[in-house]
């Protein structure tokens, strides 16, 4: 997910972080790899805040669906 405290942080619940399980947090850890900028980019392949807006909806969704709203 990019730094380890972010990681703490969900799991925790802490800075704003909405509170997350360790099955979350591997969708989430496979989504940011999905998502984060490779280096050269791609041809097709969305610019990085549209990759974050399309995550942070995903886990509002995913927040709503579990009563974290």
């Amino acid at each position: 997910m990019g730094q380890e405290s972010v990681r703490k942080d969900f799991l925790a619940g802490r800075n704003g972080a909405t509170l997350l399980g360790e099955e979350d947090l591997k969708y989430l850890d496979d989504l940011y790899s999905e998502v984060s900028p490779k280096h050269g980019g791609e041809d097709g392949v969305p610019p990085f805040e549209v990759c974050l807006n399309i995550l942070y909806v995903s886990m509002s969704m995913r927040c709503t669906e579990v009563g974290l709203d």
